[in-house]
């Protein structure tokens, strides 16, 4: 098999090559905001069965410090790459199954479980951002008839990931604050649908075996209280000392209903403790 993909070396990109083996992979290793780069990648990729779009600005940090370049890399880059595979001139069965990576922030916050159909209203630049991607690729796939699945990600966390994502930031600050503080830390009475990119990699997996056409929540269905992880950083840091006092600032409630990620036969199951002790791993003795 021969998958082409963009955003390959990130977080998700690096699990789902090693998830995917015995494939031929085919990476675009430039900027997909530029499309004279992604026509020439995609001319030269030669035949190829699936296409996975990846590549995003995702810290909301980084999305609002230039929100130009979030645009050119989320939005302008995901037509890019749909225009690369439409103006190529294979058609029908010979276009590649495309997957574009979303999220659930495209959600509007709710506590009931989210379907794909539920209410939309990102509450930030960067779910924006993703939803304008997906409604230009779905345009783009009822136009030319192009075979696309939308996987809207719940929350994530692994080692790799930069201080800038929610986990490793909240890491941080707890192992940083003097003895005693206060730490005062928004939006954590919201709560969060927390996977693994290993997790998201089995929905991944599916998706592409069985050529899998819509959208799709990538969930558990479980509800994670974000002040029970930072609880769960505390105890494993030993920081009891420190009083954490929630502010209602950025409280979102972001629940998958995860029923049609169920009927392709995938159940993803996240535990926290396992993800904290691989984040924050015991010192040595001896």
């Amino acid at each position: 098999m021969r998958l082409g993909a963009t955003g390959l070396s990130g977080v998700l990109g690096r699990s789902l090559r090693s998830r995917l083996t015995g494939v031929e992979w085919v990476p675009f290793t430039g900027d997909v905001g530029d499309p004279a780069a992604v026509a020439a990648w995609y001319a030269g990729a030669g035949r190829l069965d699936g296409l996975f779009h990846l590549a995003a600005v995702v810290p909301l940090r980084q999305v609002e410090a230039d929100l130009p370049r979030a645009v050119r890399t989320n939005v302008e880059g995901t037509c890019s790459v749909l225009d690369a595979v439409v103006k190529a001139g294979d058609a029908g069965a010979g276009r590649p199954w495309l997957f574009l990576a979303s999220t659930s922030h495209v959600y509007e916050s709710s506590a009931a479980p989210l379907t794909e159909s539920s209410r939309l209203g990102p509450a930030n630049a960067y779910g924006r951002t993703k939803l304008q991607a997906e409604e230009w690729a779905d345009a783009y796939a009822r136009r030319h008839g192009l075979e696309l699945c939308i996987g809207r990600i719940f929350s994530y966390s692994a080692p790799e990931q930069p201080e800038s994502y929610f986990v490793p930031a909240i890491i941080r600050k707890v192992a940083d604050a003097p003895r005693g503080a206060r730490l005062e830390i928004p939006g954590i009475n919201g709560t969060r649908d927390f996977l693994t990119p290993e997790l998201i990699c089995r929905a991944f997996e599916a998706f592409l075996e069985k050529r899998a056409v819509g959208v799709y929540n990538i969930g558990t269905g479980s509800a994670l209280k974000l002040h029970d992880i930072v609880a769960a950083v505390q105890a494993r840091l030993g920081r009891g000392d420190l009083a954490v006092v929630p502010r209602d600032e950025g409280t979102l409630h972001l629940r998958a209903d995860v029923s049609k990620l169920a009927a392709l036969g995938v159940e993803l199951r996240f535990d926290l403790a396992a993800l904290i002790e691989r984040l924050i791993p015991r010192p040595e003795t001896g």
